[in-house]
Order: C-alpha cells, then sequence, then structure tokens
C-alpha cells in the first residue's frame, strides 16, 4: 500500500471516530427531584429550564443554593420537578457529607464529634469541615439528613436526605443543569431513584455518635446558637404518616426575573456541544403544560 492510501485510510479512520462522538448527544444523568409553586415552575421553564438562585429556598441547614430530594413523591406540593446534568461533568462535581456533628478524629475505634454543623449560625465551622475534606464550599455539592431535633441525633436507616446544589455549581455552563415540572402523577415524572449512594460519598448516610460511631467525648457547644427545634415551614408538606419537618427542596414563590439579554457562553472553538433532543423535547412539554 503506497504512503498516501495509507494516508487516507488513516483519514477515514479518525473521521469516523469524530463523527461518532459528536454524533451522539450529551449523557445526561437524573440527580434529584424537588417539590415547587405553580409560580416557581413557571419561573423555571421561562429561565430555560434551568435552575434560578433568585428564588430563596426556605430552611437552609446546609447554607443558601437549591435543595433536592433522591425520589420522586416524597414531599407534596403543586409541582413534582426532576434535575438533570451533563453526566461526565457532574460526575467530576465535589460532593461532602455533612454530618450533623463534625468527625473531628477517631479515637481507639471511636468518632471524636465536634462542633454542630448545620444551620446558617454554623456555617464557619461547616466551611471549614468542607475544606478539610480537601474541597471548596462555593464548588462542592453537599449532602446531609434532615434535621428534625437538634437534640436528636438524625437515624441513618430512616431519616430523610437531601441535597444542596450551592449557586457556582448550578451555574456552572459545563454541567447544564436543567429542571423540568409537572402536576403531580404525571408520567413524564421518571418514578427511579437518584443514585446517590453510587456517586463515591465518603460517609454517606452516616452520624458521628450514631451506630458503629458514638461519640468519646461530650460534642462542642460551639455555634449552636439558640436556634427553634423546628424548621421553618415550607411549602411542599411531608405525606401523612411521615415526619413534618420542612421540605427540603421546596422554594418561596417570590422570584426576581433573570437579567434580560443573558446569554448561555458559547462552547470554545472546536469543541460542538450537542444538547439531547430528549431535553429540547421536554421543555416543550413542560411549557405545554404550564400554558
Amino acid at each position: 500500500m503506497s504512503i498516501l492510501s495509507k494516508s487516507f485510510a488513516l483519514f477515514l479512520l479518525v473521521s469516523s471516530i469524530v463523527v461518532s462522538v459528536e454524533g451522539n448527544p450529551i449523557p445526561t444523568k437524573l440527580i434529584g427531584y424537588r417539590v415547587v409553586p405553580k409560580k416557581v415552575a413557571e419561573a423555571y421553564a421561562k429561565n430555560g429550564n434551568k435552575l434560578d438562585f433568585s428564588i430563596p429556598a426556605n430552611g437552609q441547614q446546609l447554607g443558601p443554593g437549591v435543595y433536592a430530594s433522591p425520589g420522586p413523591g416524597e414531599w407534596e406540593g403543586d409541582m413534582q420537578c426532576f434535575i438533570q446534568a451533563n453526566g461526565v461533568e457532574w460526575d467530576r462535581v465535589p460532593k461532602v457529607w455533612i454530618h450533623q456533628f463534625a468527625i473531628d478524629s477517631i479515637d481507639n475505634g471511636k468518632a471524636v464529634c465536634g462542633s454542630r454543623l448545620f444551620w446558617n449560625e454554623n456555617r464557619y465551622h461547616r466551611e471549614d469541615y468542607i475544606k478539610r475534606r480537601g474541597a471548596t464550599p462555593a464548588n462542592t455539592v453537599l449532602f446531609s439528613h434532615i434535621e428534625t431535633d437538634k437534640n436528636k441525633i438524625p437515624d441513618p436507616k430512616k431519616d430523610k436526605v437531601q441535597m444542596l446544589i450551592p449557586k457556582a455549581v448550578g451555574e456552572n455552563p459545563k454541567l447544564d443543569i436543567r429542571i423540568y415540572c409537572f402536576p403531580p402523577g404525571d408520567q413524564q415524572i421518571p418514578t427511579k431513584l437518584a443514585a446517590w449512594e453510587t456517586w463515591g460519598i465518603k460517609d454517606y448516610r452516616t452520624e458521628c455518635g450514631s451506630e458503629g460511631g458514638s461519640s468519646s467525648r461530650t460534642p462542642s457547644p460551639s455555634g449552636s446558637g439558640n436556634r427553634k427545634s423546628t424548621p421553618p415551614p415550607k411549602a411542599g408538606s411531608p405525606k401523612p404518616g411521615s415526619p413534618k419537618p420542612a421540605s427540603p427542596n421546596s422554594a418561596s414563590p417570590k422570584h426576581a426575573s433573570s437579567k434580560p439579554g443573558s446569554k448561555p457562553p458559547s462552547p470554545g472553538p472546536g469543541k460542538r456541544v450537542k444538547r439531547d433532543l430528549s431535553s429540547l423535547d421536554l421543555e416543550r412539554r413542560a411549557l405545554q403544560r404550564l400554558s
């Protein structure tokens, strides 16, 4: 075979690889669910099915941002929403489990519990805890149990869990995070759980002082504050027979419109990014349901 023939064959091989990569939409990953009022769902749809961080969340146990649950139907509300992201990029985002009390060290196989980490009055302890795990608070997705009683250690087997998406993560164009809202029971809402337990989150669903990790000293009262034991009420309410904490994924209907004329950043040269066509179809159907 001549040099020219070999070069042409190599060109065809490389071209086929490029076409196969660029011809497929970016795979999306289901990352969680939210319950919101209808006005908030309409705001999401008008914003291109993107998260809107100008809408404040109630009961910010882990700080400001967008809260989500791992499964559908965990809370009741006007609109049930599911959240998707670029699967490849989402796997690269730092993720940290936040305990009710910080685990300062291990002494003879027992966890030494430190300061409280939940709620705004303990944000400095929480941020320091995240940094000690090699992450940056603003760019890290947080997970925790939902605290229903500050004097009670959450039960890893029974108590609900939540995820917090901070603004810097939610607005990262590489992640292409999208939210789609429908009335409860709509067949377009997925029924499967977001597989948080498979994401490699260290200490997921554990607590300092719970089974297998008893405290070897009294937890520090530092930063405990005078917060009432019951979190503020939420828009979504738990189903009958379940605990009555505030929903981690509800939002206030108060909404500030997004900045006019803003455009998502375009991909760099030579990088053609294609959205999942099913996402476009979901946007169209979501808008039809809200009209």
